[in-house]
């Protein structure tokens, strides 16, 4: 069986947004795991550990959901 072709996106808007006490980094995260697919999830983040998070489970998604091994 032929592997099919699937191509997952990530969108991050990223902006910094002052504060009272700082200035901090906002991001909102656009994701799909197949652009065929009409289904799209978004999310906000309020840092830069949270943005990282947020990429880190996408990738391992997309990986996770792979149909061919390589």
């Amino acid at each position: 069986m032929a592997g099919v072709d699937r191509t997952a996106v990530l969108v991050i808007r990223a902006w910094l947004e002052a504060g009272v006490e700082k200035t901090a980094l906002r991001a909102r995260i656009t994701r799909t795991l197949d652009v065929a697919a009409p289904e799209t999830v978004e999310t906000a983040a309020a840092s830069e550990e949270e943005i990282l998070a947020a990429v880190r489970a996408w990738l391992r998604a997309v990986a996770g959901s792979s149909v061919t091994a390589g």
